[in-house]
Order: C-alpha cells, then structure tokens, then sequence
C-alpha cells in the first residue's frame, strides 16, 4: 500500500476551494489509511484534525437503509408492505394534475421499496405548506413531521419515476413505528455502540460547536467557498426532536468509518458484530431503477456509471464511470461534500468528510478521483 498519491491530492483541494477535510480508508475491516488537511474554521485559526464533528447530511441515508435492511432480514419489514401499514397517514395520499395546484387520490399505493429507491413521489420541499403548518401547531418529532408529508400531492404515482427527496426521512418514522424506538436510539442499538461510533448522534445540542467545522458555500466562479451566515445549522433539524433518517445525523471521520469497515468487510465488524447478512448486504448492489428512471436519476442527480438501488447509488458500469471499482460498488454521499464507498468484493471502505454546499466539482471531480486513487494505493 502506498497513499501518496492520495495524500499530495487531498493537499491541493484547499487551492481548489475545499478549506478543510478528511479521509479514511479501510481495508479488510480495519483502517488502513486517515489524514486530514486545511482548516475547520473560516478564520484558519483551527487546523482540521479527528475529533471534528461532520454534518453527514445525506451520508446518514446509508445509515437508515442499513437499518431498514435488518428489519427486513428480521422478517419485521417487507420492501412489499405499504406504508400506510406502518404510517397510516400515507393510505390517503394525494399526486398533482397539473402546475396550479391540482391533485387527485394517488392510484397507486406507496410500497415500502419505493422509499428505499426514490420513486415513492415525495419531493424534498420542507417548505410545502401542510409541512410548515404542522411545524407551527407544534409538531416536534420524528413521527409528527413525516406525517405532516403525507398531505403534500406526490410529484407521481408511487413507482412510476425517480425523484430524489424525503423518501428516506419517511423510512426513518417507519424504522420508529416497526421498533418502537426512536430512529437514533435503534441506529445506536444496532450501529453505534456495537461499532463504537461514540460520537454518532442526531442531537446538536450535545455536541461542542466548536467541533463542528464552518459550512461553506461553492462559489463556481471563483473557485473558492464562502462562509455561510449559519454556519452551525443544519436546515434539515426542522423541529427539535426531529430526527431526519435522510440528512440529520453528525459524526466524526474516525467513527463513520467503522461503519464503512464493517459494511465493507461481509457486514462484519473486526470484532465480529454482525450488523447485517451477506445475503443482505448484497441486496445493496441491485439496481432497482427502470431504463427512464435511471436517465432520470443521472440527469439530475449526477453520477456516470451508477444507479440507484436499496438507499444507495450501486456502480453498474465502470466504463462510463471511469472507475477502477468494481462493479456493485455502492454508498451515497451528502449536501455538504461527504462521501462514502462500500465494496465488499474487495473488503474496501472510503470516507471523506468536507463541509462545503452546492460544490459540484466535489461530486464531478472530487470524489471520482478519491475513489480512484485509493484503489491505486491499495494495489501498490
């Protein structure tokens, strides 16, 4: 193994408007290779280090989809069960006719697997009118929130197309209905104390702000990021006890990727927790879109050479993605830049945390060549 490569890469992107960063890798279950570079703070007083705490923002959707995953390999869960099952809010859902503000009953029903895949309707505005009415009568949890979703028309019929939204804020509230647990007390029942994620939590109010490093925003032209006025918010806290299983939870590098290692290395941890079934693990890899949902998905989400699958994107051609992964590869990244790879044909597990928003160069160019560097390295 030889990472310098990789490391001198990481030390150009502060130039290239990343002011700070980490990354990690793991290899066969254990980490192998982490280093951080740049700054945590817009006044470049504080040097970026470990014990930083990175909003995952969508990061956290593997999270959720993992956690589904064993309630359905428990027999708790089918990807077949409507979410009115769970949620019976959503058995009166509503699909718009037009652009004016129509609507008519959904047709079809809204299925558990369309909330891993995106194709269940919902739309990622937080500011729908039902949603910010509940918000203001008091709804305050996880539970009340995504019940609020369900008087908003869907954008289509459950199934018919891709979207990238608040499916997987709704699959949070049905993990909290089928355990009846709240949604970070299972993930620390079943992810983070097994793993050892000690800092893993959605709660912003326990951690140090002065470990959360500044949130940016790309400058395109520029090629510089500029420090955002809230630079400790995370828009998606929308009540305070919501906990958002698509983008609410916060965590160190070195803990996020304990949670790649395990994944990574057959869903096994080193110390031989099991968080999910190779036959599980492997559901992860499907690609569940249709030939138009997937032109839907790499229109307007990005990501040549990928699909959509369980909660995750999954590499379905490494020729168009120019990757030297294999294919099966499969993980997500976030709003801020984060970014996660699982593969576990070859027992590898990719971090990188950044906290710079709408940074297309990250998810065009970053990221790809992360990707492809670590897999340089390890077969050196």
């Amino acid at each position: 193994m030889n990472f310098d490569r990789l490391t001198k890469y990481i030390d150009t992107l502060e130039k290239c408007g990343i002011p700070g960063c980490e990354m990690h890798v793991a290899y066969e279950g254990r980490v192998v290779y982490s280093y951080a570079a740049g700054f945590s703070n817009k006044e470049h007083t504080r040097k970026a280090d470990f014990g930083d705490m990175y909003r995952l923002y969508s990061c956290t959707k593997v999270a959720t989809s993992v956690c589904a995953m064993r309630l359905v390999e428990e027999g708790k869960l089918d990807f077949e069960d409507p979410v009115s099952k769970y949620l019976p809010e959503y058995a009166d859902i509503t699909v718009k006719t037009d652009d004016e503000g129509g609507f008519a009953p959904a047709k079809k029903v809204m299925k558990i697997k369309h909330l891993f895949s995106m194709t269940g309707g919902l739309s990622y505005d937080l500011s729908a009118k039902p949603i910010k009415e509940a918000i203001e009568k008091g709804a305050r949890t996880t539970r009340q929130v995504v019940a609020s979703f369900a008087k908003v028309p869907l954008q289509f019929e459950p199934g018919e197309d891709y979207q990238y939204s608040l499916c997987h804020d709704v699959l949070g509230a049905v993990i909290e209905v089928v355990t009846g647990k709240t949604l970070g007390d299972y993930m620390s029942e079943l992810l983070f104390e097994p793993l050892g994620m000690t800092s893993a939590t959605f709660d912003a109010t326990k951690v140090d702000p002065d470990k959360i490093p500044d949130l940016y925003h790309y400058d395109v032209g520029l090629y510089r990021a500029i420090p955002q006025e809230k630079r400790k918010t995370n828009e998606f806290q929308v009540a305070e006890q919501y906990e958002s299983g698509g983008a609410g939870l916060l965590c160190t590098g070195t803990d996020y990727v304990k949670f790649a290692a395990a994944l990574s290395n057959g869903g096994k941890s080193v110390d031989g927790y099991q968080v999910l079934s190779q036959k599980s693990l492997d559901l992860f890899k499907t690609d569940l879109l249709t030939e138009a949902q997937r032109s839907k998905f790499i229109r307007t989400v990005g990501k040549p050479g990928y699909s959509y699958g369980y909660g995750v994107r999954t590499l379905v051609s490494k020729e168009i993605g120019q990757s030297l992964s294999p294919l099966g590869e499969f993980g997500w990244d976030g709003k801020g830049g984060c970014y996660t790879l699982i593969d576990p044909q070859n027992k590898i597990g990719i971090y990188f945390a950044m906290q710079v928003v709408g940074c297309g160069y990250c998810y065009n160019h970053v990221h790809p060549t992360l990707r492809n560097l670590t897999y340089e390295a390890l077969e050196k």
